[in-house]
């Protein structure tokens, strides 16, 4: 790896020195078409020196498709090891699980695989991302989320928060007054509510009324909890996985395949009720605000569209006092607008979360509030006082440029990778092999990463034939192949042929996979013998100890043949790793209902 170092200087922020003791080095940043943080953070990467490829890529619910020729994921490999990175990153996870494909290439060649959560951790996430990969490092802007993923077996978990660019947020040419006492930039997000409303509806139609009754209750019920106070206690999903298992008859069925969806619906209207609320009382201040869904609520004179992100500045420029509102999901994290405001030189004056007293001075760099009248009660001493307003506001930009933009954020997450895996920077700059066109050993687990994800989606066309064509000639390969037709059989409903293809799999190189094992005992418990599934169950925790679903599945099999002492043992184990584990806590209800039926306590 070259030492030279190539900056361009428009991207560095003022004040901003790259630490010489990281060495440039070569970033995938995966990059969702209409996102902004990624196009920020690959900006970042730059201004330290280095270099960056920038996969694209759409979603459509849970769809990810990468743009042009990257739609295929050999020609998407073939571009990335070419590249050869030191590290890949994605934000949000939406794209990391492609086909399985990064994955696999942090196992196989190595790369560490950094997830950066600029949102609620994905549920999705140990699908996407195996909790027993060695080479990957979650990183959290909400630190009270960092336990939860820890408890999913992730072995290296850091706190990152947001972060600003500078460029994008130039101060004002003057120190005039603005003209607006106050303003808000936000939506009340009331499509995507009707988007998740829509699904749910669809999904939910074919199950009895009492079961709809249920998601409308707890619907109701989940956004009056999140409202209850200023600052949320937990977020929509951790409440509906303390609440909702017990209120359906088979919670697997009715619930926890639409779960994400209920847990979306209350958190984006929780926190349009608590925008709603503080911009109300502030309202008689002269409020304005820009964004979708508030015209029904204000005076339309002072409502405005919603702003493009390159011109958010003037809007800020404009207001002496710019409002920040945490969304309900944010339990103890900060917003982007938090960083953006002070570097446009503008004051801004937030609701308060724990975190923001290691990140600013309160009181003297940061105004915060923990009430909706204190929230007046502040408003209306800063619009009032010009000069303290300004004080405040050039301690914040300073502290802000000293600490506090995309590329300080950048430099710790490159030296969190460079600690754990100093020997990355080995890497060659431009390696000649390519992992789709490699030696057997190297193709084939990556073929098959991508193959099991394209039968797990259900995406089973000629991509998934083409690749099990190629796997089928491969010498070494039939475990894969098996494994993969096992998935297929299972998908099926066969559960007698996916298991004698598991058993398969496992006899000719899949004996490692805790998840072959996971499937096997699946497969055996669907097929009418759980007591069969133990031994299968058993072993994947072997391999695995830290998933909560491989002991909550061991659990259900006891519990069929009535053997409560280890059923019991085994869900406190499953629980013990993640005490909102929702099929463990739904097992725990049908245990419980199990012992009073037989009248029996275990001991």
């Amino acid at each position: 790896m070259g030492k030279r170092r190539k900056i361009d200087p428009r991207l560095v922020p003022p004040g901003f020195t790259p630490d010489p003791a990281i060495p440039p080095l070569r970033v995938v940043v995966l990059a969702e078409e209409g996102s902004l943080v990624e196009f920020d953070v690959a900006d970042a990467f730059r201004a330290a020196g280095h270099r960056v490829m920038l996969p694209r890529y759409a979603r459509s619910g849970a769809a990810v498709t990468f743009q042009g020729e990257d739609r295929e994921p050999g020609v998407l490999a073939d571009r990335v090891m070419k590249f050869g990175p030191h590290l890949i990153l994605s934000l949000n996870v939406s794209g990391v699980g492609f086909s399985g494909l990064f994955p696999g290439l942090a196992e196989i060649e190595r790369i560490p695989l950094v997830v950066w959560f600029v949102d609620f951790p994905p549920v999705e996430l140990p699908r996407a991302v195996p909790p027993d990969l060695e080479f990957a490092l979650m990183l959290g802007y909400d630190a009270s989320q960092l336990p939860r993923v820890r408890k999913m077996g992730y072995r290296h978990v850091e706190h990152l928060p947001l972060g600003t660019t500078p460029a994008k947020f130039p101060p004002a040419a003057t120190d005039a007054d603005p003209p607006i006492a106050v303003g808000y930039a936000g939506n009340l997000h009331e499509r995507l509510v009707r988007n998740c409303r829509r699904y749910l509806q669809d999904r939910i139609r074919n199950l009895g009324r009492e079961d709809q009754r249920q998601f409308d209750a707890l619907f109701e019920e989940g956004v009056a909890a999140l409202t209850a106070t200023e600052t949320p206690a937990e977020t929509a999903w951790e409440w509906l996985g303390r609440e909702a298992p017990s209120r359906f008859g088979d919670p697997e069925r009715a619930f926890w395949p639409v779960a994400h969806f209920l847990s979306s619906m209350i958190s984006h209207s929780a926190a349009a009720r608590l925008r709603r609320r503080l911009a109300q009382r502030l309202d008689p201040l002269g409020l304005h605000v820009w964004g979708e869904g508030w015209p029904e609520t204000f005076d339309p004179s002072r409502c405005h569209a919603k702003v493009a992100y390159e011109r958010l500045h003037e809007v800020y420029h404009s207001c002496r006092v710019n409002l920040s509102i945490s969304h309900a999901q944010n339990v103890n994290s900060v917003t982007q607008r938090l960083f953006d405001v002070p570097a446009s030189g503008s004051f801004v004056l937030s609701d308060w979360r724990p975190c923001m007293a290691e990140l600013f001075d309160i009181g003297e760099e940061l105004i915060v509030f923990h009430s909706a009248d204190e929230a007046h009660e502040l408003a209306a001493r800063f619009i009032a006082d010009h000069a303290a307003r300004r004080e405040v506001v050039r301690r914040g930009r300073a502290r802000v440029l000293a600490e506090h933009t995309y590329a300080h954020r950048v430099e710790r997450l490159t030296r969190a990778v460079l600690e754990r895996w100093p020997e990355v920077t080995e890497r060659p700059a431009r390696r000649k092999r390519v992992v789709v066109t490699s030696p057997p050993e190297t193709a084939a687990p990556v073929l098959g990463q991508v193959a099991s994800a394209l039968v797990e989606s259900r995406r089973q066309g000629r991509g998934l034939e083409a690749i099990l064509s190629s796997l089928r000639e491969e010498p070494g390969a039939r475990g894969t192949v098996a494994r993969i037709e096992g998935v297929r059989a299972y998908e099926a409903g066969e559960y007698g042929r996916a298991l004698e293809h598991f058993r398969t799999a496992l006899a000719e190189g899949e004996a490692k996979n805790h998840a072959v094992h996971f499937d096997a005992g699946r497969a055996q418990v669907l097929s009418g013998d759980p007591g069969g599934a133990i031994p299968f169950f058993r072993e994947a925790i072997r391999l695995c100890p830290n998933h909560p679903i491989y002991w909550t599945a061991l659990s259900g099999c006891y519990l069929k043949l009535e053997d409560w002492p280890r059923a019991r043992g085994a869900l406190e184990s499953a629980l013990a790793l993640d005490p909102d584990c929702g099929p463990a806590k739904a097992q725990w209800e049908a245990f419980r209902a199990e012992i009073e039926s037989c009248q029996a306590i275990p001991d």
